[in-house]
């Protein structure tokens, strides 16, 4: 639920427009979070909340506490996307997105093909590997 409460608790800096506050959060944001967003606009299926933790627990990174930016996604019993197209047009334009993306692929590839749900394994692995 979205209400006044919740709004006054946002952080990031919403007097202008959206890039200035998507960059606002995110010099505050550290690599593991980063890197779940970039996952959810790279690869623009609904996430499970625990597909980040796995992931970062395969490369052994620092596990992200995805509540931090729940607030940016849609978040259904499906999982977790991108809720405004502003984010992954902001995302994308990061400067180093594309070499991170590249990073992650094959931790995201060895994901779907070991843990990920059988839905996802089928419609994206594929594409993934590619």
């Amino acid at each position: 639920d979205l209400d006044s409460w919740n709004v006054e608790r946002l952080q990031g800096d919403m007097t202008k427009e959206a890039k200035f506050y998507y960059a606002s959060l995110w010099e505050e944001l550290p690599p593991s979070l980063k890197d779940t967003l970039r996952l959810v606009c790279a690869f623009p299926f609904f996430w499970p909340k625990a597909a980040f933790l796995e992931i970062s627990a395969k490369q052994g990174a620092a596990p992200p506490d995805v509540a931090r930016v729940e607030h940016l996604l849609h978040s259904s019993a499906a999982g977790l996307k991108v809720f405004h197209e502003s984010l992954a047009v902001f995302v994308r334009s990061t400067s180093d997105y594309g070499e991170r993306i590249k990073n992650l692929t094959p931790a995201v590839a060895i994901w779907l093909e070991t843990e990920a749900p059988p839905s996802l394994r089928v419609n994206w692995l594929w594409t993934v590997q590619a």
